[in-house]
């Protein structure tokens, strides 16, 4: 059992939001994670090259060739879509239970168990590192998690 203070909101645009009032670990996101149906996974994964209002960032920011690492990718959401766009990308989370469930609906994606504290590439091996709403989870600040990002990236 999770002792956080958490409100879900959904906007205009069917985006979601998510404020806490403290931080949140890995027991909340693979319990936030189960709560999404089968279909709602199924279709949230199904093959689309839609990267939204992503496209331009994703476009100018991620190198087209190397491997891209989504961090804390939770379902694969970005993994999938960044993949049938011609990226190389490979999704890392500690949820690993969620992790199964996207693997059984998308088999061809290449996802991880692991942390973004000890990640487990060879320095300098990747092309990009993305990682979309984690770093501000880390109350001990951003250097361990830039530390490690860092030393996977090519130079």
């Amino acid at each position: 059992m999770i002792n956080k203070v958490v409100k879900l909101y959904v906007r205009r645009g069917r985006r979601l939001a998510l404020w806490t009032k403290a931080g949140v670990g890995t027991e909340f996101w693979a319990e936030n994670w189960g709560r999404t149906s089968e279909n709602e996974l199924r279709y949230a994964l199904r093959p689309t090259k839609s990267l939204g209002f992503h496209t331009l960032f994703f476009r100018r920011w991620l190198p087209r060739k190397g491997i891209i690492l989504e961090a804390s990718c939770g379902e694969a959401l970005w993994v999938s879509r960044l993949s049938l766009n011609g990226w190389k990308c490979i999704g890392l989370d500690k949820a690993g239970e969620t992790l199964s469930r996207s693997k059984r609906i998308r088999p061809d994606l290449t996802l991880v168990k692991g942390d973004v504290l000890s990640l487990p590439f060879p320095d300098a091996s990747l092309a990009g590192y993305l990682s979309l709403g984690v770093m501000e989870h880390f109350e001990a600040g951003l250097g361990p998690p830039l530390k490690e990002c860092y030393r996977v990236l090519r130079k």
